[in-house]
C-alpha cells in the first residue's frame, strides 16, 4: 500500500516537473519575443522519438542521447523561430497583428508536427521498440 502510494507520489511530482519545465519555456518565449510558441511540446516530443531511437537502434544510453539531441532542439528550433515568427514580425503591421499571426502558425506547426509523427507511428513496425535495444531483436 505505502510503495503504491509512494509510486503515485514520485509519478506527480515528475509529471509536475514536466509540466514546470513546458510553462518555463513559454513564460520565456513570451516573454523576450511576445510568441507564445504552443508546438514547443511537439519539440520535446521530438526530442524523445530521437533519443528512443538513438536507444532502440544504436543502444546508445538514454542520458546521452538526450545530451546529443538536446542542442539539435535547440538548433531546429532556432531555425524556425528565424525562418518562421521573424518573417512574421517583419510583415505584421502592429504588434497585436503579430501575436494572433505567430500564435496561428505555431498551433499549425503543432499540428504538422504531431500528425507527422502519428502517421509515421501508426505505419512503422514496433518491433524494435518492444525489444530494449538492438541487442534483442529476432527477426521471423
Amino acid at each position: 500500500m505505502f510503495i503504491t502510494f509512494l509510486d503515485i507520489f514520485v509519478a506527480g511530482i515528475i509529471m509536475g516537473g514536466i509540466y514546470a519545465l513546458v510553462a518555463i519555456g513559454l513564460n520565456i518565449q513570451w516573454g523576450v519575443a511576445r510568441v507564445l510558441n504552443v508546438s514547443h511540446s511537439e519539440f520535446i516530443m521530438l526530442g524523445a522519438f530521437g533519443a528512443l531511437f538513438l536507444y532502440t537502434i544504436f543502444g546508445i544510453p538514454p542520458l546521452i542521447a538526450l545530451a546529443i539531441f538536446s542542442p539539435a532542439m535547440f538548433a531546429i528550433g532556432t531555425l524556425i523561430y528565424r525562418l518562421l515568427f521573424r518573417r512574421l514580425m517583419k510583415i505584421s503591421e502592429s504588434v497585436l497583428q503579430y501575436e494572433v499571426n505567430s500564435l496561428l502558425a505555431a498551433y499549425g506547426l503543432m499540428f504538422v508536427i504531431s500528425v507527422l509523427c502519428l502517421a509515421y507511428v501508426i505505419t512503422c513496425p514496433h518491433n524494435h521498440i518492444q525489444t530494449g535495444g538492438t541487442r534483442n531483436i529476432h527477426q521471423p
